[in-house]
Formats: structure tokens, sequence, C-alpha cells
């Protein structure tokens, strides 16, 4: 498992070295505006160094925020400005984790006559500004203990309804008013909206969570088939012999090939410009035709294992993630990996154990095995179309508990379509 994992990794942090620069600017210590090129990481959190590049054909160079007044990249939300504390900034518990006068980063959110800024930490902090007025903290909610109940503290709320006037504007609505971009946001362009002022929404830039749905179909190449199985056998009829034992085979099979199809739901997550994503893919497919007997010989006697499979149908569901890598607009290719389990949908099939004599009883017995597969998979995706190939490093099919198909190295080629 350690060696899926790190192969994941190996591949994911290659192509994670791609460079993906984007027009923006930043203002340097000097006051002097610098129009660049930017690698767009997508930050969560203020980052500390950027790099950039004069010119597509330029060399990569690296700048450290903090020597710098502004930061922005176009058609993004990734605009940071250097900002002078007027006062000091508190955490949930009451503790200054900057004082006033220090310089910090914010990220602007919103701008216009009502301007929303954050500041991320551990915890996020929201500033606002209101025309020409100076920049004022936006109280962090707080729990504070009254006799044995605990409240949260709306303060927050209470300045933004004295503070932001708008005939529109209510009781109801500050009252379920929450600490979160969203809100804050939208609150802010509802104000200026009100007032008469223009907006430049940044936070409306920011990558988001988004969902698909597809269609699927593939063959699954199985170079390898075998039935593992236990068995017990009772030597303890035949005179002072060794008593209960289990045992352990396995019967193989000829290669074989079958159909798969099903569907696909994907949530490409808001980080690193929708780059990694979860998915889960539900698929049919089955298992037919398969015949074998092996020979067993235990204390000089020997006994025959028969087992025959008409089929086995199941529906696979795998859970995985995945990782993107943007070659153009349109082309993509990926890698994920991802841990299925084996729904047994219908299944018809005979096995077994040949009895030596009343002197040395034998059963099937429960082989153990647990139901599941692990596979790793790259691919290439082109507009609403993918082309993609599975490798199993696990996978067993498990029919009752003395029925385990193994099939580790099989390979899945398959194609999906995106519905929406």
């Amino acid at each position: 498992m350690k060696s899926i994992l790190l192969l994941f990794l190996f591949a994911t942090t290659s192509i994670y070295s791609q460079i993906n620069f984007q027009k923006g600017y930043f203002i340097n210590k000097e006051n002097q505006k610098v129009n660049c090129l930017i690698e767009n990481k997508d930050w969560i959190k203020t980052p500390e160094i950027f790099r950039y590049k004069l010119t597509d054909n330029d060399k990569v160079l690296t700048a450290v925020l903090k020597d710098q007044q502004e930061l922005r990249i176009f058609n993004t939300d990734l605009f940071y400005v250097k900002v002078k504390l007027n006062q000091d900034l508190k955490d949930k518990n009451g503790d200054i984790i900057k004082v006033k006068g220090d310089f910090v980063f914010f990220k602007v959110l919103l701008k216009g006559e009502g301007s929303l800024f954050e500041y991320g930490n551990d915890d996020t902090y929201f500033f606002y500004k209101l025309k020409n007025d100076e920049l004022k903290f936006l109280p962090i909610p707080v729990k504070k203990s009254k006799t044995k109940d605990i409240i949260e503290s709306k303060k927050f709320r209470s300045e933004l309804f004295k503070n932001l006037k708008c005939d529109n504007f209510s009781v109801n609505t500050f009252r379920e008013l929450n600490y979160m971009r969203y809100d804050l946001t939208k609150l802010f362009m509802d104000y200026n909206s009100c007032i008469d002022s223009d907006s430049e929404d940044y936070y409306s830039k920011r990558t988001r969570t988004i969902f698909s749905l597809k269609l699927t179909a593939g063959l699954n190449f199985h170079p390898s088939l075998s039935n593992n199985y236990n068995y017990s056998y009772d030597f303890s009829h035949s005179g002072g012999g060794v008593g209960f034992v289990l045992d352990d085979g396995s019967v193989d099979f000829d290669s074989q090939t079958n159909f798969a199809f099903g569907g696909e739901l994907e949530v490409l997550l808001p980080i690193n410009k929708n780059k990694w994503s979860v998915f889960i893919s539900p698929n049919y497919q089955s298992i037919s035709d398969l015949s074998g007997s092996k020979t067993i010989n235990q204390y000089g006697v020997s006994y025959d294992y028969k087992i025959d499979i008409s089929s086995i149908s199941i529906i696979e569901l795998p859970f995985g993630i995945r990782y993107y890598m943007n070659l153009r607009e349109s082309l993509q290719i990926f890698t994920h990996l991802a841990v299925a389990t084996n729904i047994i949908v219908s299944s018809e099939y005979s096995q077994e154990l040949e009895e030596p004599g009343p002197t040395f009883p034998t059963e099937l017995e429960d082989d153990n095995n647990k139901n599941y597969n692990i596979f790793f998979g790259a691919g290439v995706n082109f507009n609403k179309f993918t082309v993609g190939l599975n490798y199993y490093f696990v996978k067993n099919v498990r029919g009752d508990k003395t029925l385990n198909i193994n099939s580790n190295g099989a390979i899945s080629i398959y194609s999906s379509f995106v519905i929406f």
C-alpha cells in the first residue's frame, strides 16, 4: 500500500511542477508598479513569496511579499494590499496576535464606497472601510461564558447595523448574518448598490466547487484470474493424527476480457484552480465462463477441488482522488488513485471439495479475504470527453464466504462523456 501511495504522490508532484503564469502586477516598496506575469498557485492563505516573469520569454524571478505594497493577478480573487493596523488584532480568546502599527497583508474582497477586506491567520478576520473613513476591524464572534450557558457574541452584527445606513436594510438583514466571506460580501454589495456606488467584486472571481456527472464505458482485461479457497481436514480419525487443520490453495483460470459501463460523479475542489477533485464512479461488470480444478495431496491422500463459474455480476463502487494538469484551456491530463468495494448483483457458480473418505473428512472454509479493489489511473480529458487507463494493484471479487476471485494486475481502458 505504501508503494501505491508513493507512486501516486510521485506522479502528482511531477505534474504539479507545471508553471501557470497569468497577467498581473505588484507594487514594490519604492511604490513602483511592475506589470508582469505572476505564477498562479491559487493560494488559500496569503503567500510569503511569489514567482513572476516580465514577459513570456524572460526568466522566472522570485519576490518576497512582505517587501511589496500590493499584489494582484487579473481575473482572479488574488488581490493583496499591505495595511498598517490602527488597533491591536485579537483572536477568539482575546489574545493579541498583531499589535497596532504592524504591517499586514489583507486580501481585497470588495471595493467601493463600502470596501471589505480579509486577513487570514489560523482564523479569518474581516475589516471594512466606508468612504473616506479609517479602516475598521469587524469584531470576530467570540464565545463568552454566562452562568452555565455559552452564548455567541453578536457585536459584529450590531456594528454593521449601526454603520451601514440603507433604507432597504432592516433588523432582519443583520439578524442571521454570519461572519463569513459570502454573507459579508453580499451585504456590502447590497450596501453599495443602495447608495449608488459601483463595486469591484473580487470575491466572485474565486475558484468555485464544480460538480460534473459523466457516463462511462470501458473494457477490463484480466491477464491473471484465479480463485483462492480455504479448506479444513480432520486427520484425527486415523488414530492419533494431527487433528483439525486449515489449509488453502488456488485454481488458475484463463485470461478474460469483459465490458464495464456506469457513471461518475466528480467534485472539482475549490483549490489550486480546480486541479484536485474527488469522485465516485459506480459501474457494472461481470465475470463468466470460468472453470478449473486442482488435486490436493495431504498425508498420502489425494482428493479434488472443482469450481465452475457461469457468471458473477458486480457493481464496482470506487471512491478516489484525482489531479489534473492543464496543457491548454480544453486539454488536460490527469492521474488518480481509488479504492473500491464490489457489490454482488447476481451469481451462478458451483464448487465442490471431494470427500476422500470417512477417516479424512474435508470442508470448504471462510477464506477471510476482503471484497475490494485498489487502482491507479491516468488519462486525457478533452472538453467533455475522457479516455483513461486504470491498473489494479488489488482486485478481489468475493462471491460468498468460500469464494474469492483474484484478478490483481487487471487493466481497465475506459472513456467517459460529461452530461453536465
